[in-house]
């Protein structure tokens, strides 16, 4: 990460600022740009960061659970009664994919809230507590911690 960004959630964790605030504790850094223009760029590039984790928790949770589908070692080949039979997982794992793009292209509050829902059920269809539908899970909830914060205009750290 950044130093810059580093040093501004430093700042926020400590206070919650306005971007003009936020932007004149990094004055020196960007000269040609008012208070505000910086501290807005900070905030827009630490929402892009949660959005970008969001989605990647999604998709690797995602793609875990269609890499077990898609596992052949034990039984050689994939036939339509071998996906008829995993058809439950394989919808999830291409569910989580698509929900993890939906999320990172605007729509984090509802992408989140569904990923949230496809996590349950990816954790109950495998009747264990397992890395993909925890990734999954997690993801949706980031996502939903991502909306909050774009929506409120407010910083996931402060103001």
């Amino acid at each position: 990460m950044p130093a810059i960004l580093e040093q501004a959630w430093a700042v926020l964790q400590d206070q919650a600022l306005c971007d003009e605030c936020l932007g004149r504790q990094f004055a020196k850094r960007g000269h040609g740009f008012s208070n505000a223009q910086r501290g807005h760029a900070l905030r827009v590039t630490e929402k892009k960061l949660l959005a970008a984790l969001s989605l990647l928790l999604v998709v690797i949770g995602g793609g875990l659970v269609l890499l077990g589908v898609l596992n052949v070692s034990n039984i050689g080949s994939i036939d339509l009664d071998y996906l008829g039979a995993r058809a439950a997982e394989l919808i999830l794992g291409i569910g989580a994919i698509l929900l993890g793009i939906y999320m990172f292209k605007g729509h984090a509050s509802t992408g989140g809230f569904l990923a949230v829902i496809v996590g349950v059920l990816i954790l109950v269809e495998s009747q264990r507590i397992g890395l993909a539908g925890t990734l999954v899970l997690l993801g949706g909830v980031l996502g939903i911690i991502t909306a909050e914060a774009q929506s409120s205009g407010s910083s996931a750290f402060g103001s």
